[in-house]
């Protein structure tokens, strides 16, 4: 991934090729707080990518993308996307919105960020408001779709994961990408069957993230 400091970035702004400036977090904190001249796409959002294809149609243009600095990787992340997906010319900001503000640099927004909030215990998912989006490879070709939690919860500590466990309902595994009803009747009953979940045996499945760090787990 390449990057631009604070004062090459300061530089680079007051030429005529500018690059154009996009602030990957979300609207509500770009709405509090940004570099002068900046756009918004939210890298956290599955539709990163075709919003900033709309903001800059010219995929050879110079993008600089910016976030929360030391300790995200949120640039990293949207200028990896972008570089994916065609984008030729995509740097970051090395220390992101609040590298530029340490320099004494002008910030435009509305308001303040919300004070700091503290998360402890345990919280049960919202089974009828989630849901799973899934994508499946092999060699030559690849399908996604949707899948619903039948249940879930996460427990946390001062903000920090301790564990997690979701059951997914594995009844409800269904196909967004194949068009054609027959076809995507087949796949369906192709990852329904003992090829793959065997649903009729094992109609739920899960997902148990273990204490202290470790890996996750999916049965």
């Amino acid at each position: 991934m390449a990057t631009v400091n604070v004062t090459q970035l300061r530089d680079l702004l007051s030429t005529d090729v500018a690059p154009v400036l996009i602030n990957v977090l979300p609207g509500d904190i770009f709405a509090v707080g940004r570099i002068p001249g900046s756009v918004n796409a939210c890298v956290f959002e599955m539709v990163f990518v075709s919003a900033v294809q709309k903001l800059v149609p010219d995929k050879t243009k110079p993008i600089v993308v910016y976030g929360a600095g030391e300790g995200s990787l949120d640039a990293q992340v949207a200028a990896d996307k972008l570089s994916t997906f065609g984008f030729t010319q995509v740097n970051a900001l090395g220390g992101g919105l609040p590298a530029w503000q340490a320099a004494g640099l002008a910030v435009e927004g509305e308001g303040s960020l919300p004070a700091h909030r503290s998360f402890d215990g345990s919280y049960k998912v919202d089974a009828e408001a989630s849901v799973i989006h899934w994508t499946g490879r092999n060699l030559f070709n690849h399908h996604n779709g949707t899948l619903k939690l039948s249940a879930g919860s996460i427990e946390l500590a001062n903000n920090r994961l301790l564990n997690a466990k979701f059951e997914l309902d594995m009844q409800t595994i269904a196909c967004e990408d194949l068009t054609d009803s027959q076809w995507n009747a087949m796949l369906i009953k192709h990852l329904r069957n003992a090829d793959f979940f065997d649903v009729d045996h094992y109609p739920t499945g899960s997902f148990v993230g273990d204490i202290g760090g470790r890996h996750p787990r999916g049965i």
